[in-house]
């Protein structure tokens, strides 16, 4: 099992997501590490996990990486976490000048 943190902004959406060969079951849980989010378990691609997840808060949030088989370890169980925020692009409004034409 392995344990990741990371800081989020309130209304950033965060994707984290496993890149492996093997098993992965993935935890997020709350800025107090022990109340759970939400977990997935192969909604990547393949075995892999992906967590889509909305911070409603702003803080340190963590995730915890395991193999889907607790009996199943050694080299061929690596795998690649990525934690990447989606920000939406700011609104401008634009201001043009009122044009009549008479």
């Amino acid at each position: 099992r392995d344990w990741v943190k990371f800081n989020a902004t309130a209304g950033i959406t965060y994707t984290l997501e496993t890149s492996t060969t093997t098993d992965t079951y993935l935890e997020l849980y709350n800025t107090d590490g022990t109340t759970i989010i939400t977990y997935d378990d192969d909604g990547g691609v393949g075995t892999a996990s992906k967590i889509v997840w909305g911070a409603l808060t702003n803080g340190v949030y963590y995730a915890k990486v395991r193999h889907y088989n607790s009996a199943t370890y050694g080299p061929a169980t690596r795998y690649e976490l990525s934690v990447t925020a989606f920000v939406p692009p700011q609104i401008r409004r634009i201001y043009l000048p009122l044009v009549r034409r008479e």
